[in-house]
């Protein structure tokens, strides 16, 4: 992948109008974990060509790996509205908002917990943990 992102990126300078470029490196900096570059990538892919789904997709992927649920959640949904006539397309990002949607249902359980246990914690005056528990959940939502 790194000899990939190297080839990408002198075309890149050759040419720093075409999407796909971006795009593609953008896949290569997730195959090597350097998901900032790979946001980074997809958000000049998607400036570039903001009509193209795949783009988005590229962004959705990094900001899942960063644990940007939302905006991952919210890149997907825009690629799909860009491409609903694309079956694999639509298949395949559909899987990948399943899996942010679980992420963001597991966090918000998460959060209720550390409240629930906030709550408890200030029924019986420990006010440090119950403080300790509300800053866990707020992080969490």
């Amino acid at each position: 992948f790194k000899r990939a992102e190297q080839h990408l990126s002198s075309a890149i300078e050759l040419d720093p109008e075409n999407h796909v470029f971006y795009s593609n490196r953008a896949a290569a900096y997730m195959a090597m974990e350097k998901f900032e570059r790979a946001l980074r990538d997809a958000n000049e892919c998607v400036r570039l060509q903001p009509t193209w789904a795949k783009g988005y997709s590229r962004k959705g992927a990094a900001l899942f790996r960063m644990d940007k649920l939302a905006g991952a959640r919210d890149a997907f949904e825009q690629g799909l509205d860009l491409d609903r006539d694309n079956a694999t397309y639509v298949r395949c990002t559909k899987q990948e908002l399943q899996l942010v949607m679980d992420a963001i249902a597991q966090r918000k359980e998460e959060s209720l917990e550390f409240k629930e246990r906030a709550i408890e914690a200030f029924n019986v005056q420990n006010f440090k943990r119950a403080e300790q528990h509300y800053s866990s959940a707020i992080e969490l939502d």
